[in-house]
């Protein structure tokens, strides 16, 4: 296809793609183009840009609206057919549960093996895991022992073992989510941390609240050298956000001048006010 095309190109002959996308604002993250433009598409990819006049067999009007690459949500507690459609109409090629997570990834992907409309993924989640390991007898959520009991030294072995075997199994990352696990002892979290860090897998965390919620995170991810993901910060930090944001900032920065072979890495996301878009930052 790329043969024919580049062909047409030194015969003068214009090309006739299979698709084009024509007089569309287009926006793309990764070279900062930012214009109109027309697109066309051979085989399913992206054969051009260009402010050039294009033909295609199939052709879209796109004047008045934005073409951009699909939206990643990181954070999409819908995976169901239902959601995916959703998701869809509003742009997201690609939704991930990385909070909750699951306790079986294998049995999550089993469920979605026919396909969906959308790309999905998963983490292996300490609060499902922990609901396992503790005999808790909530469904989504801990409501007894995933949540209230300290567990053992073994139990804690148990639950940095499953979360192991969830990575084996296809985890995206690490999901966490300290308020609903509110008996977790540090040297729990510090077991989920190692393996986070053993492996170089983001933990994806939703933290306690405030700038105390924030260092508690911090702490662990600098004592294993952790790539630590903050979730939804500003409902975590309220008007202590700028503050909260500062530190990661700050944490990153004296972790990669400490270890060069290493470094930690923290990013953040937020909620949008105005609706539930979300902002990522990488710092």
């Amino acid at each position: 296809m790329i043969t024919a095309l580049l062909l047409a190109l030194q015969l003068g002959t214009p090309p006739v793609y299979d698709r084009v996308i024509l007089g569309g604002h287009v926006m793309d993250p990764a070279s900062n183009l930012d214009a109109v433009r027309n697109i066309g598409l051979s085989g399913g990819r992206i054969a051009v840009i260009t402010t050039r006049a294009i033909s295609g067999r199939d052709t879209v009007d796109a004047r008045g609206l934005v073409v951009a690459p699909g939206f990643i949500d990181l954070h999409a507690h819908g995976q169901t057919p239902e959601t995916y459609r959703f998701y869809a109409l509003d742009g997201v090629t690609t939704a991930l549960e990385l909070e909750l997570g699951t306790a079986d990834v294998a049995a999550w992907y089993r469920e979605r093996e026919g396909g969906e409309r959308i790309n999905y993924g998963v983490s292996i989640g300490h609060i499902k895991v922990r609901m396992a390991v503790m005999h808790d007898s909530g469904t989504r959520m801990p409501v007894s022992d995933g949540a209230y009991r300290a567990a053992s030294p073994a139990q804690i072995a148990d639950i940095a073992q499953r979360i192991e075997i969830g990575l084996r199994e296809g985890a995206v990352d690490i999901g966490a989510g300290f308020p609903y696990t509110p008996a977790a002892t540090r040297a729990e979290l510090l077991a989920v941390f190692r393996v986070a860090a053993r492996t170089k897998t983001p933990i994806h965390v939703h933290i306690r609240p405030g700038v105390s919620g924030l260092r508690e995170a911090l702490a662990l991810a600098a004592e294993t050298h952790a790539p630590l993901h903050v979730v939804h910060i500003n409902s975590a930090g309220l008007a202590e956000t700028p503050v909260m944001l500062e530190m990661i900032g700050d944490h990153t920065g004296r972790l990669q001048e400490c270890s060069r072979r290493a470094p930690g890495r923290a990013g953040v996301a937020a909620y949008g006010r105005a609706a539930e878009s979300r902002e990522l930052r990488a710092l």
